[in-house]
């Protein structure tokens, strides 16, 4: 018996579904301290969660700063925050 594979994808905007979240004093505040943007934390945390955040955009400011997140590795309080405040 062969079995069919399914798949789905869903599109899922990032950094503009959940703007109240990432707008948080929490978010600003652990981005600051990393000394990185929200956008990099988001990202980082995608990674995290196994998924392959993809940027849509043209700048390449943008792009060396997305770029750049691939080297960050949130703390386990950091992962938490960010659950916490999805869950909202």
């Amino acid at each position: 018996m062969r079995q069919s594979l399914h798949s789905s994808l869903e599109h899922l905007s990032l950094l503009t579904a959940d703007s109240a979240e990432l707008a948080a004093v929490e978010v600003a505040a652990t981005a600051q301290k990393r000394g990185v943007s929200v956008a990099q934390l988001v990202f980082a945390f995608a990674r995290s969660a196994g998924m392959l955040p993809l940027t849509g955009t043209t700048s390449r400011t943008h792009m060396r700063d997305d770029l750049a997140s691939e080297q960050l590795a949130l703390t386990p309080a950091e992962l938490a925050l960010l659950e916490r405040l999805g869950d909202r």
